[in-house]
Order: C-alpha cells, then structure tokens, then sequence
C-alpha cells in the first residue's frame, strides 16, 4: 500500500473529521466526535429503538450475537460540507454496540471493538459508527502545526479533486468488512487504535480526470464510499527526509515529526482500499 503525506490537501479534512477534543468518554446525552455534535431531544422518534437496533445489526454484519442497546434519540449537527450546503442538522438514535468481533482480513488475527453508530431518524441508514477514545494507547497530534493557518476546507476538498456528498441507504459493505479490510491494509488493530470514524459517503473522485475527446470527466462516477479515519494513534517517526529509501511521506514531512493519525477511503463493493494518507 503506498500512502502519501499532503499537509496543504488532506489534513485540514481529515483534522475536521476525526478531530476530537474531549479527554472524557463519550456523553450519549450530549458531545461531539469528529464533525458531528449531538444533543438529547425531546422530539417524538420516528420509529422506535428496537427498530432501530435491527438496523445496527444489519450495518454491522456480524455472525456473532452482538450486544447492542439504545442509547438516546438524539439532535446531531454535522459540520461537513456537502455542496453549497455548510451544516446539516438531522436526528438519530445513538447506540452501543459491545465487543463487536473484528478479524484480519486474511484471518491470521482476531480483536473485539466496542462501537457507537448513528441511525438516520428520516431513512433509517448508517450515519456513522465511532470508537470512544482509547486514552491508554491516546498519542496527541503534532502541536506544532497550527489549524488556524490552515485553508478553507471546501476550498481544499475541492482543490484535491473529490466532492462528498450523504450516501444512500443501501449499503453492500458491512462494519464489521470495511474494519477487517482497514487492519489488513494499515496493519491497526481496531482494538489498540486512539479512535476510530467511519462513515459511508457518495463521493466523487474528480482529480486526476479523465481527458475523452471534447471535455474532461471525472476520474470515477459518483459511488459509496467508506471513510476510516484514525487518530491518536503512533503510526511511525518520521526521520530525516534525506534517510536513504525514504517514502514519500518521509521526504515531505519535517524530521522527526510523529505521524498519529490515519485517513482511509474504501470503496463500498467489496470493502477494497482506494487510497489513504498519512496524519501528523
């Protein structure tokens, strides 16, 4: 696998998404991970919890029984970008879902996660599935690099060459492959990393395109995809960009500086990696 380190292009993204300032765990009433903030609502849910915890288990695609119990019904705010469109507010029942089995890919290691999900009041899909923080193996971010002088982050997905947009309801990857492929391909156990988000998203890959004979198009059609992002994590140090067989990670990273953090992006048939980049 051949990651790349792009502090202009991906971090300030990725830092949005997986971004998570709480040294405590996780507040089913009230909190944030990554781009999402909820908070407990008094509105009437639009199907019930049990219905909801059916769903979970079809989005995790476990084989094993899995515990899993409602949470709260819930306001969510989510400060993704989806076209013109800079914040969405929806509701959904934030679960709990206990010692979901996780193996590797080519079934040489097994590991138990224990997840939180978000299940979309209006269409019942997957919004999100989240670890709490890992606060025994938690190893912070490169402090030296200021968010504040970062660019606009619309303005940077764009310049990158894909869009994001909410997926559709049906899924043909389950949690529970999108997280076996992510260990196989990075080599982290979901289990021992800081913090894990995912979310499945139609997203458009737009750079490089493709020249046909009067127009550019983009590289893929719109489709679903997983993003897995990791953080808090140690990855690897990063030396000396002048260390003989450095990756390109390495010869655009400053010396010595931590790289803590993980963005992956999965293609939704098959669970198949696309591409992923390294975080300080």
């Amino acid at each position: 696998m051949k990651m790349h380190y792009r502090r202009y292009f991906w971090l300030p993204l990725a830092l949005l998404l997986i971004a998570c300032r709480s040294a405590c765990a996780i507040d089913l009433n009230s909190g944030s991970v990554g781009p999402l903030s909820w908070q407990v609502t008094n509105l009437t849910p639009t199907y019930s919890g049990s219905e909801a915890v059916q769903r979970a288990r079809e989005y995790l695609g476990t084989s094993s029984p899995v515990e899993i119990k409602v949470g709260k019904f819930v306001q969510v705010s989510d400060a993704t970008p989806y076209g013109n469109i800079r914040k969405t507010v929806f509701y959904a029942w934030l679960l709990t879902a206990s010692e979901v089995p996780v193996a590797k890919l080519d079934g040489s290691a097994t590991s138990k996660v224990n997840l939180m999900l978000l299940i979309n009041a209006r269409d019942k899909g997957l919004d999100a599935a989240f670890t709490d923080k890992n606060l025994a193996t938690w190893v912070s971010r490169d402090t030296s690099i200021s968010e504040t002088q970062e660019p606009d982050l619309f303005l940077t997905m764009m310049a990158d060459g894909w869009r994001i947009d909410k997926p559709a309801v049906q899924l043909n990857s389950t949690v529970s492959q999108v997280l076996s492929a992510f260990w196989q391909t990075t080599d982290i156990d979901p289990a021992n990393a800081g913090q894990l988000f995912l979310r499945p998203r139609t997203i458009v890959l737009t750079a490089p395109p493709r020249q046909t004979t009067d127009k550019s198009v983009p590289l893929r059609h719109g489709a679903t995809y997983w993003t897995v992002l990791v953080s808090g994590t140690k990855i690897l140090d990063v030396g000396a960009s002048t260390a003989t067989g450095s990756t390109e990670a390495q010869q655009s990273a400053s010396p010595n500086t931590v790289m803590s953090g993980l963005f992956a992006l999965f293609d939704d048939i098959g669970a198949l990696w696309v591409r992923s980049y390294y975080l300080p």
